[in-house]
This record gives structure tokens, C-alpha cells and sequence, in this order.
């Protein structure tokens, strides 16, 4: 395996990894905004929605980033 692939492997690595956090981060809001049973299971549910939200944003982000700036070592989707 030469260098090339090398670096590849690992750059397509981290990016599953974020697009993966991406997914999970998703269903975990959209969890929360379609099942929660009642107030007292969240104490601030509109917080804890914001939270993911962000951390959403951060993980969109390293993907759109990733793509852009390895476009020739990452699969475009």
C-alpha cells in the first residue's frame, strides 16, 4: 500500500466518523422532539435540543470541510 492510499484510507476514516456523529446526532433530536413523555424527563428540553443542534452544526461543518479540502482523497455524496 503506498502512501496515497495510506492517507486515504484514513482521511475517508475520519470522515465516516463525522458523518456517523451526524446520523446519531439526528436521530437523537429527532428523539427528543417526537418522544419525550414529559417535562419532568428533561428539565430543559428546549436546551438539551439547542445542544445537539450545536453539536450538529459542528460535525456538518468538519464534513463540508473535509470534502472541500480533500476533494480528491474523500468520496463526494
Amino acid at each position: 500500500m503506498d502512501k496515497n492510499q495510506i492517507a486515504s484510507q484514513i482521511l475517508n476514516g475520519i470522515l465516516n466518523e463525522y458523518k456517523a456523529k451526524q446520523q446519531i446526532l439526528e436521530a437523537e433530536i429527532q428523539n427528543l422532539l417526537h418522544n419525550f413523555v414529559a417535562v419532568a424527563d428533561h428539565e430543559n428540553l428546549a436546551l438539551s435540543i439547542k445542544n445537539k443542534i450545536e453539536e450538529l452544526d459542528k460535525y456538518t461543518s468538519l464534513v463540508s470541510t473535509m470534502q472541500i479540502t480533500f476533494s480528491s482523497n474523500t468520496p463526494k455524496e
